[in-house]
């Protein structure tokens, strides 16, 4: 067991090291320590780093008190509460078939208990992610992920709502992008020795 721990210890040492997020502000973040609420437009740029898209977003903190923030104090709801079809996007330098990783916060409000949130690459759709409310009375963020292959120099990440109008809540934060870990040669040689020694522990034992 003890040379197990050992192995598995390397192992580990030899994965790289965590990667650095791509995009500016991910968690929507405004300046002012004082801020509630902005119905941002389609095309402005008033969240530092992402421009809203189609008709808009709805720029909010948490002391509206329809969430609690997972990693600051502001988010963005998708589901403008005055037209159908917002979104918010942000572009990010790229390595063409670099393969990289996407992650989101997405959540909704009590009443009603259901969202969604429709996520592109490049103008492509990749999937749409379903937000459920498990009560009645708060809300839950929920973690997605998904892979992409960069085509080019520049990507460009959005997020979109497509649901009607003030029907229900999609809030969004806590964005990352980051280059897919690939474990070295090394790491694959520190497992497969440590299963080999592991295994020819075990005939041992037996024998």
């Amino acid at each position: 067991m003890k040379n197990k721990a050992l192995l598995l210890f390397g192992a580990l040492a030899g994965m790289p090291a965590a990667q650095a997020n791509l995009l500016v502000n991910p968690g929507f973040e405004h300046p002012a320590s004082n801020f509630l609420n902005a119905l941002v437009p389609g095309n402005a740029t008033w969240i530092t780093g992402w421009t809203a898209t189609g008709t808009g977003v709805h720029w909010m903190t948490e002391a509206l008190g329809y969430f609690t923030d997972p990693i600051g104090k502001d988010a963005v709801d998708l589901a403008n509460y005055t037209y159908a079809n917002g979104g918010i996007k942000q572009s990010f330098a790229t390595q063409i078939g670099t393969n990289y990783t996407v992650g989101f916060h997405g959540a909704t409000f009590a009443n009603p208990t259901y969202g969604e949130i429709t996520a592109l690459i490049d103008n492509a759709l990749v999937g749409t992610y379903q937000l459920i409310n498990p009560t009645s009375a708060s809300n839950t963020w929920k973690y997605f992920s998904f892979n992409f292959t960069a085509t080019g120099t520049t990507t460009t990440l959005e997020f979109r709502n497509t649901q009607v109008a003030g029907m229900q809540y999609s809030f969004l934060d806590n964005v990352s992008v980051e280059v897919t870990p690939v474990p070295e040669p090394e790491t694959y040689a520190l497992m497969l020795a440590g299963l080999s020694l592991v295994g020819f522990a075990a005939r041992r034992r037996k024998s």
